[in-house]
């Protein structure tokens, strides 16, 4: 099931830690300048509802930077690939989102829905489903090498068709990790664009508007959805 349950038809003006108690700087968000409101659908997610046929359209996965919390809706970066390709893009995000899910995510499109193009920003390689929840972390430490193993097992499953464009969310791994991680992923058959984190989402820990923008501008660049436009 893709529905997420206590989120169906929610409506609120703060989410999660895009909020004055929990956001990292009270004064950037105080003096944010854009308005926010989150709206999610009868699915429980951050978009509109989906259109009636779904042979046309660009299915976007990730966590709460795909969700956009910190954001205004149009500056989320699925909302402004909708814009730039004129092709409906839907977005199966949520917050807190582990790899564990987003792989399950796609497989259920895929089954259910005959994609032509998915986008996946892969979020914290530490977070794995426990007990049927997203947790980020467990009472014992897994460890780069399981976590790198478990993101390898969960990027296979999403990338056995040639119709995935694959991202990973900013300062995924840790600083102190990330020569441990290039030297797993080395030829491992494993490609992601990184996201650089060039601006702030009103929360000050999600991207913001700029980093959006970057993010579209790979992605209409990318060969793959050249190749879904001339169709």
């Amino acid at each position: 099931m893709l529905e997420v349950q206590n989120k169906k038809n929610y409506k609120s003006v703060i989410s999660g830690i895009d909020s004055l108690e929990y956001c990292k700087d009270r004064e950037f968000f105080l003096s944010y300048p854009d308005k926010i409101f989150y709206e999610y659908n009868s699915k429980g997610f951050r978009d509109k509802e989906w259109p009636e046929s779904l042979d046309e359209v660009i299915w976007c996965v990730g966590d709460s930077f795909t969700v956009g919390i910190g954001l205004p809706f149009e500056h989320t970066w699925p909302a402004m690939l909708e814009k730039a390709t004129k092709l409906r893009c839907i977005n199966l995000s949520s917050d807190g989102c582990s790899n564990d899910r987003i792989s399950m995510r796609v497989d259920h499109i895929r089954k259910n829905h005959k994609p032509k193009l998915l986008i996946v920003m892969w979020s914290y390689p530490c977070r794995r489903i426990v007990d049927g929840k997203d947790v980020a972390f467990s009472d014992q430490d897994w460890g780069i090498a399981k976590d790198f193993a478990n993101f390898k097992h969960n990027y296979s499953l999403v990338n056995h068709q040639d119709n995935v464009i694959n991202f990973m969310i900013p300062d995924a791994v840790l600083e102190k990790e990330k020569t441990e991680w290039d030297l797993y992923k080395k030829d491992s058959g494993i490609h992601y664009y990184q996201v650089d984190l060039v601006d702030h989402a009103r929360d000050k820990h999600h991207f913001g508007k700029k980093t959006s923008h970057n993010i579209v501008d790979i992605i209409t660049n990318d060969a793959k959805i050249k190749k879904l436009k001339d169709r």
